[in-house]
């Protein structure tokens, strides 16, 4: 995969973490709705594979620095 790829998916996952922040401050930090990712009872479906804990994409914490250093192709 290249650096641009990564860029690209990395803006991606941004966005959805900025409208997950956007979800979540719009009904007040309760249940989340509206998103794709959640089930019915307000879970968040998206999962760190790496432990298997549930990680709403609001606490991804992908910042635009990182997006740009990956466009720098650092």
């Amino acid at each position: 995969m290249t650096k641009k790829e990564l860029a690209h998916i990395a803006r991606l996952m941004y966005d959805l973490q900025e409208y997950c922040r956007y979800i979540d401050e719009l009904n007040n930090h309760e249940e989340c709705n509206g998103c794709a990712f959640v089930y019915n009872r307000g879970d968040c479906r998206l999962i760190d594979l790496t432990n298997g804990t549930k990680v709403p994409c609001d606490n991804w914490g992908i910042t635009k620095a990182d997006i740009e250093r990956l466009e720098r192709g650092e």
